[in-house]
């Protein structure tokens, strides 16, 4: 069971090929300018069945990642630039009416758990599929209502060798994007 979403960060995806993948470093928001809220994450993908002699004789799955919504306090300028190509200018912040590929990155997601140590989940190849929606509201009679931004994102499998995501121990930081260890083999003698 899940008690907290208690950090979230990103690193941007440096080089993205079927060769492999190079990440910067991970960036961890400041959680009173853009912390996380909450978040969903959806499977997408369908699941593809066949039947003969009145009887399902073949089921598989097609893993197209996960849809993900994650709420946060506000869309900071860094992710803005990090996320969703807009432009740093000395005077402010500039989105641009071009057609450009939106950079790409991982998502880390840490939760509290029942365990005394969380978990943290790691998105290997994610891209924001729609820019957030813009919205304000008056204060009235000197109270407000909270305003926070959603931004969706699509979380794929890696084109080298598909992983989509990693589950890791832990909420600390992460210095890196942490990779799965190959399994351990273990041999028994009879």
């Amino acid at each position: 069971m899940k008690t907290k979403l208690v950090n979230w960060g990103y690193a941007p995806i440096t080089t993205r090929s079927d060769s492999g993948y190079t990440y910067g470093t991970p960036v961890y928001p400041a959680a009173a300018t853009a912390g996380g809220r909450e978040y969903k994450a959806d499977p997408a993908g369908d699941v593809k069945k066949v039947s003969a002699n009145s009887q399902e004789v073949y089921v598989a799955s097609v893993n197209d990642g996960y849809e993900i919504e994650l709420t946060l306090i506000d869309l900071v300028d860094t992710i803005g630039v990090a996320w969703l190509g807009y432009e740093q200018r000395s005077n402010g912040l500039l989105e641009t009416a071009k057609d450009t590929e939106n950079p790409r990155f991982a998502l880390f997601l840490s939760d509290n758990d029942t365990s005394d140590v969380g978990k943290t989940e790691i998105f290997y190849d994610c891209v924001v599929t729609s820019r957030p929606s813009i919205s304000g509201k008056t204060a009235e009679e000197g109270k407000w209502d909270d305003q926070f931004v959603t931004v969706k994102i699509k979380a794929s499998g890696r084109l080298d060798n598909k992983n989509v995501r990693f589950c890791v121990s832990g909420t600390s930081e992460l210095s890196s994007v942490t990779e799965p260890a190959a399994a351990s083999s273990s041999s028994s003698t009879p």
